[in-house]
């Protein structure tokens, strides 16, 4: 019997390799490995980078790219981020009639159009207010946010308000008391050196400064300050109690730099939510015991505690949408929090200094989101004359933020940051501006060089655990990483005609006195100290040729106001000032490939300047354009410059009546056992457990 079979399998086989058994095209090659890595290898993100790949490659593939816009668009559902619903929209856009995925995106997407009422009453609040008191009865504001040294508080029943701190410098991380009688708060002046927690009372608006250094991020019922310290030489944030009466801080926990969040306090300082791995995890900070605020597998961010530490309110999307939602803490892990309200993303980018959540003890709870527009456009330029002959063309289209744009050496792609809700990373699209696709996602916005035109360098805070930062090559085409470097300084220029990476700012901060700028050599993996100069600024331009690095150079380290514009040699040599210190200030981003040219930022938006004279000009002419236009690349080729024009925006919302007993009687089921965390030792196990991870 076997051997009457067998033919026949033969036959089946060979039938298979002369009808069906065509070579596959590319676009269908590329889709079926993308399947592979998804379905049998569990490899989402790579997969989704080659489903990506197909759609902008092979875009009049009619028959395989809607299959992988819609795979794309469930694997984004998956992971709760936004561009699944541009992944629908697309389809249904430029792939109507492809069946039956184009039906199937149309249902999908008529189906996220569900109205929803939230159970507490909205309000509108004032875009401005920074921070309210426990009590309700007051609020921190700026009247301008440019003077961070000015801070006033209003009495929100009668209006009454008078500057609580007017210092010459940077006040932040405010945090109120729970008796809503004092505030603590960061304060920093860069001419003097100044970083320092002060404490004030709001009665007498006499303060008082703490020996202690660090941000405040709580101040608990034990009369200690929850600080946060980022600590550069271990490349972690280093958490402290620190007595409000004076006296050493306690160490409790070290994040890694590329961990999610700062952490929220319990009232008593006795727990902490943190996020691991996307989710929220509330930790016995005694014990170390974790416990997950929910038992879903959706993103959970941007926690915020209620005055009684009862509540946590929190953004999540276990449905594809954000919103926020609430959990009573004695009852985690909660399989169904509270929705009070769906929200247009999650805000967590918040484009404007100094807005924080709160929540009142009678039960309001205010959060602001930030929404940035911020997108990328072309301008055309005559090589000669070193002027714009055209408006600006937008470019992206994709994500709500992009930034940092970077044209590839043979001037046919763009790298550049993207960001669309809580989701952010490096995407490159063509020149044209079509073709948009992330390739991976990266939470800092540090500049973007290219190697060769498949391979960007950038700066990777996601190394492997106990590892620094590293400089990292990524092939666009393979999706292959690899680090290339580790070095000192936070601020890095890659120089193509030489091979090196010019960095500065070891530990990050601003500028400072005895500045070392060093180059690091790829040939040969050494450093060289170029030059040292006191207050140079965090912006540097190589010339075409290797030769010439133009920087800033800051009046005793403030930032604010004018600055000096000089050209060195990479041999650290000054050669000549641009612009002196009397006139405003304009940071340099990147020459023209003749050399001629220096495309620069400034107060009244990107600038050019003729290296040879001096001479400067606005790049948009008398644009009456009032948004915040920056300066971002120019072509190798001469003919065009990229810029990022950005319209930002901030909302307050506030939800009346969010209680624990509101909440408890939504949920509607028995009450457990309450949670009972063990007494704070002065060293805490869970120091070592989180640095671990």
């Amino acid at each position: 019997m076997t051997l009457l079979r067998r033919p026949i399998v033969l036959f089946l086989v060979a039938a298979a390799v002369s009808s069906g058994g065509r070579a596959q095209s590319p676009a269908a090659a590329l889709f079926q490995e993308a399947l592979t890595l998804e379905r049998a290898e569990g490899r989402l993100q790579d997969a989704i980078f080659r489903y990506e790949r197909v759609v902008a490659e092979f875009p009049a593939d009619r028959d395989v790219v809607p299959r992988a816009l819609y795979q794309l668009a469930l694997a984004y559902e998956r992971l709760g981020n936004p561009r699944a619903t541009l992944m629908l929209t697309r389809l249904v856009t430029d792939y109507a009639t492809a069946s039956p995925y184009a039906a199937d995106a149309r249902r999908k997407l008529a189906a996220a159009q569900t109205t929803f009422t939230g159970p507490f009453p909205t309000q509108s609040l004032n875009a401005d207010f920074e921070l309210g008191s426990p009590d309700g009865r007051a609020v921190l504001y700026r009247r301008n946010r440019t003077d961070t040294g000015r801070v006033y508080l209003r009495n929100l029943a009668t209006g009454a308000e008078r500057a609580i701190v007017d210092l010459e410098g940077t006040a932040s991380n405010f945090a109120w008391s729970p008796d809503s009688q004092h505030l603590a708060f960061n304060f920093q002046h860069a001419p003097t050196q100044t970083h320092e927690i002060r404490i004030i009372s709001v009665a007498t608006g006499e303060s008082r400064t703490l020996a202690a250094r660090g941000y405040p991020s709580a101040w608990t019922t034990r009369d200690e300050l929850f600080v946060y310290r980022p600590n550069y030489a271990s490349n972690t944030v280093d958490w402290s109690f620190v007595p409000v009466a004076g006296g050493e801080p306690r160490k409790v926990a070290a994040r890694a730099v590329g961990e999610s969040g700062l952490g929220t306090i319990t009232p008593d300082g006795r727990a902490v939510v943190v996020t691991q791995s996307k989710r929220l995890v509330l930790v016995d900070l005694a014990t170390g015991d974790e416990r997950p605020i929910t038992t879903g597998s959706a993103e959970e961010t941007r926690p915020v505690m209620s005055p009684d530490g009862r509540l946590l309110a929190f953004a999540s999307n276990p449905d594809g949408k954000w919103a926020i939602y609430v959990a009573p803490l004695d009852r985690v892990p909660v399989r169904a929090p509270v929705r009070i309200a769906y929200i247009d993303q999650p805000g967590l980018v918040l484009v404007r200094y100094g807005y924080r959540d709160w929540w009142t003890d009678d039960g309001l709870l205010t959060m602001a989101f930030g929404y940035a527009d911020s997108n990328i456009y072309r301008i055309a330029m005559n090589r000669a004359t070193g002027r714009a002959v055209d408006s600006p063309e937008r470019l992206t289209q994709d994500a709500p933020h992009n930034t940092q744009p970077a044209v590839a050496p043979d001037g046919r792609s763009i790298a550049y940051y993207a960001r669309s809700g809580s989701k952010g990373g490096i995407a490159v699209m063509d020149v044209s501006g079509v073709n948009e696709r992330p390739l991976i996602e990266q939470n800092g916005t540090l500049p973007i060089s290219w190697r060769a035109p498949a391979e960007i360098l950038f700066y990777n805070f996601a190394t492997a655990a106990g590892q620094k930062p590293a400089i990292t090559s990524f092939n666009i085409i393979t999706g292959e990483q690899q680090p290339v470097a580790q070095v000192e300084g936070l601020y890095w220029t890659y120089v193509p005609a030489r091979q090196e990476i010019l960095h500065h700012y070891p530990g990050g901060g601003g500028p400072k006195p005895g500045a070392v700028l060093k180059a690091y050599s790829l040939a040969d993996r050494r450093d060289r100290t170029v030059a040292t100069i006191d207050y140079l600024g965090p912006w540097l331009a190589v010339s075409p040729d290797g030769r010439t690095i133009a920087y800033v150079v800051f009046p005793s380290g403030s930032t604010m106001g004018s600055c000096e514009l000089a050209l060195m040699s990479v041999e650290g040599v000054q050669e000549k000032v641009l612009r002196s210190r009397q006139e405003s200030c304009m940071g340099p981003v990147a020459w023209s490939p003749d050399g001629k040219y220096l495309l620069a930022d400034a107060q009244a938006g990107p600038h050019v300047m003729a290296v040879a004279t001096g001479e400067s000009w606005p790049l948009l002419g008398d644009s009456t354009d009032r948004a915040d236009w920056r300066a971002g690349s120019w072509a190798s080729g001469g003919s065009f410059v990229l810029l990022t024009r950005s319209a930002n925006r901030v909302e307050r919302t506030g939800w009346a009546g969010v209680t624990y007993e509101a909440v408890v009687k939504l949920i509607g089921r028995p009450e457990p056992e309450p949670l009972q965390f063990q007494p704070l030792p002065s060293t805490s196990r869970w120091r070592s457990t989180i640095t671990e991870r």
